[in-house]
């Protein structure tokens, strides 16, 4: 699965053509067939649209042609794995991101993507990595406020401790075996040779999670969120002995994370990294009302658009599913409102978040009733 961060959702606001479709559809997990239903009729509305916005039928036929074959797709369809499916599609480019969030339903048709949506998975109640080891196995997943998808280890990451030891040499490898438990049948890891103690064993897990963090290390600091670990006994504390990324969250998920669903992972460690995005968000939201009322606090959309596209703001609040459409004149600082098929038309709440992404600014997707005022925008401004 690819993984979405700033750097992808910079590529989208950076992409200006004639005709942008942005998709969001709320998918199922191991699927269903409401999700080619409602795909197909959100396929129909971007037509309409596009039709409505001077492309010809044929033309607009054509252009949606690879997306009415994704919908024969049934593999890729059957096990999903994730809650939101963000497809995104012009003249010359097409992505489509499996996302770990439900989104609400909708299409929209214009000179730019639409990206808000997506805000809350790479900033505020954004994203963080959830790390499983135990000896059998390592697995890599990426979460948000909202839910969980488990992402491939990257090329050359052992995936269990079996892995790391298969190429040592003969004399001194341990002889990896595994035999059933009492309970429910459970194949348990048992290592076993000549020599072999406490010490040993140690090292071998040591090397183990060096092996990870070398691969990990590059994805971890890159994107800079949180990394949650989740095992039992001696693993996480190896593993925070080597790791070199500065990202781990300080305590982990101390369960076998075998024996736990993707939802009760989920869970567990959203307890964890829940208090470090609120902290940061609770700084902000008090630095908001200190200013107010200094010139370094606004609300007016205007000032918040043409703020974010000089690169002056240092933290944007917006309110979550709302649209407003404009025609905005930087040379005159002016909004002309308009209706979203008006030509050039933009959702100026959403030019505000890409602008502010953009220059990389903090940004607060927020529903009614949890913005720092009574608006559907704020913003703190560096300078003024």
């Amino acid at each position: 699965m690819k993984i979405l961060g700033r750097k992808e959702i910079g590529s989208l606001v950076e992409k200006k053509s004639d005709y942008c479709v942005s998709i969001y559809l709320p998918v199922h997990r191991l699927g269903d067939p409401q999700d080619t239903i409602r795909y197909k009729n959100l396929l129909g509305e971007a037509e309409k649209m596009l039709v409505e916005m001077g492309m010809r039928s044929v033309e607009a036929v054509e252009f949606l042609a690879p997306e009415h074959a994704l919908l024969d797709d049934y593999a890729y369809w059957k096990n999903l794995g994730s809650e939101g499916l963000a497809v995104f599609f012009c003249a010359g480019m097409r992505e489509r991101f499996l996302l770990p969030r439900r989104f609400s339903e909708s299409v929209t048709v214009a000179g730019r993507f639409r990206v808000k949506p997506l805000i809350p998975l790479v900033t505020g109640d954004g994203r963080f990595f959830i790390l499983t080891l135990s000896k059998g196995s390592a697995r890599l997943f990426i979460g948000s406020r909202f839910s969980i998808s488990k992402i491939g280890l990257p090329e050359g990451a052992p995936a269990s401790l079996m892995e790391t030891l298969k190429y040592d040499d003969p004399e001194r490898q341990l002889q990896f075996h595994t035999q059933t438990s009492g309970t429910g049948g459970r194949r348990q890891a048992m290592f076993h040779g000549h020599g072999v103690g406490i010490d040993e064993e140690k090292e071998n897990i040591t090397r183990f999670c060096q092996q990870l963090d070398k691969k990990l290390y590059p994805i971890f600091f890159g994107e800079k969120i949180p990394v949650v670990l989740a095992g039992i006994a001696s693993l996480p504390p190896l593993y925070r002995e080597v790791e070199s990324s500065g990202m781990l969250v300080s305590q982990s998920v101390d369960i076998d994370p075998e024996a736990l669903s993707p939802e009760s992972l989920h869970r567990e460690a959203w307890e964890l990294a829940a208090p470090l995005f609120a902290e940061e968000e609770k700084k902000a939201r008090d630095k908001f009302h200190q200013l107010h009322g200094t010139g370094l606090a606004v609300t007016d959309i205007t000032d918040i658009v043409a703020a974010a596209g000089d690169g002056r703001i240092e933290t944007l609040f917006i309110l979550e599913d709302e649209e407003l459409w404009g025609v905005f004149d930087p040379g005159k600082n002016m909004i002309m409102p308009t209706t979203n098929d008006f030509p050039g038309t933009v959702d100026l709440l959403d030019l505000a978040v890409a602008s502010t992404l953009v220059n990389k600014g903090n940004i607060y997707v927020k529903k009614p009733g949890e913005m720092p005022v009574a608006e559907n925008a704020a913003a703190i401004l560096r300078y003024s």
